[in-house]
């Protein structure tokens, strides 16, 4: 029985350490063409409509306009892992 609670002990630890992994945001955030498209529309937030084209593809339309996002992303290097991530950005396209 004991050997039951300390593997769920262990397994729990391991799920906290992950979940507090250097990978995950500090906050959630907004999408960043939510707060893009409003500019680049000349349109308030509330009249427009986002529609998602595939998973690095979005469109916003809105005030008689409309616009496409991609998403671009580079491999970088993490030096402290010796490993490579995944740096996106989204742009007008």
């Amino acid at each position: 029985m004991r050997l039951l609670e300390a593997a769920g002990v262990a397994a729990t630890l391991v799920l906290m350490l992950v979940g507090c992994g250097p990978d995950m945001p500090a906050k959630r955030t907004r999408h960043p063409v939510l707060k893009m498209a409003p500019f680049d529309l000349n349109c308030p937030y509330e009249q427009i409509e986002f529609i998602k084209i595939d998973e690095q593809t979005v469109g916003a339309r809105g005030c008689g306009k409309q616009v496409k996002y991609v998403k671009l992303c580079r491999q970088v290097l993490r030096p402290w892992t010796y490993g490579l991530r995944d740096e996106c950005r989204w742009v007008q396209n």
